[in-house]
């Protein structure tokens, strides 16, 4: 516990500023990409699914 109240005592008005800034532009890409990255979740998921189904014995 000592620990955690050294670096909170240590940290800089600068720093809390560009850490929360740092922090809300991920957000923001996050909630911006979020339409790609659940496609890419989607298409990896069916990749997978593909790749483990039983095998139809071709005619």
């Amino acid at each position: 516990m000592s620990t955690l109240i050294a670096v909170l005592q240590g940290l800089s008005l600068i720093a809390v500023i560009q850490l929360a800034l740092g922090m809300g532009v991920a957000a923001l890409l996050a909630l911006l990409f979020k339409p790609l990255l659940t496609g890419c979740v989607r298409a990896a998921a069916l990749a997978v699914k593909l790749h483990f189904a039983p095998k139809r014995a071709e005619l």
